[in-house]
């Protein structure tokens, strides 16, 4: 995982809506929305709680039986989408 991620949180103008097979995530101050899976929400919610991305990644790969290599990649690809889509913020900026 890159070090940048560690410094990431989310967005104050991101709202969560839940639904059966996941979540839409809305950016309010630009409407732009992004559509997560339940492990997508997963991720989120523990960002959220301000776990490192690290330590989601290997509880993931316990979880769910995946190669923290696999799990890693994944949620690497996960933070890099959010993060161009203005959902994560830099810690750092607050």
């Amino acid at each position: 995982m890159q070090d940048d991620f560690d410094a990431l949180g989310i967005n104050p103008s991101v709202i969560l809506q839940p639904m059966e097979a996941g979540a839409i995530l809305m950016n309010k101050a630009t409407g732009d929305c992004f559509e997560l899976n339940r492990v997508g929400v997963e991720v989120w919610r523990r960002l959220g709680e301000g776990e490192l991305p690290e330590v989601i990644v290997s509880e993931l790969a316990i979880l769910y039986g995946a190669p923290v290599a696999t799990v890693s990649s994944d949620v690497s690809e996960l933070l890099t989408q959010l993060s161009r889509h203005g959902l994560l913020e830099s810690k750092r900026r607050r």
